[in-house]
């Protein structure tokens, strides 16, 4: 399973600018592979994800390899990056 996690803050834009200026994109796939069969994902797979998120202070976050931001400008200049693209567990 080839995954990365994406969050938006879901809020109406203000005037003629998006509400989200920041996109954080933690990279689950370049060195972790989870099938059904041979390797199920485990609650201890997500350990790194979530002390990266910082649900308890999400303006804290710091950008690690798998876990960096995009700011708003960079996505809508890009249109594709090998984080989001397909094949990016491969790519790197």
């Amino acid at each position: 399973m080839k995954a990365n996690v994406l969050f938006f803050d879901r809020k109406p834009p203000v005037g003629r600018n998006p509400w989200t200026q920041k996109l954080w994109i933690y990279d689950s796939a370049r060195t972790k592979n989870f099938t059904l069969k041979t390797r199920a994902l485990v609650r201890t797979d997500l350990d790194d994800f979530v002390a990266c998120y910082n649900p308890a202070n999400r303006q804290e976050r710091t950008e690690t390899e798998r876990f960096r931001p995009f700011t708003y400008d960079e996505l809508v200049a890009r249109t594709r990056h090998p984080w989001i693209s397909s094949g990016s567990a491969t790519n790197h």
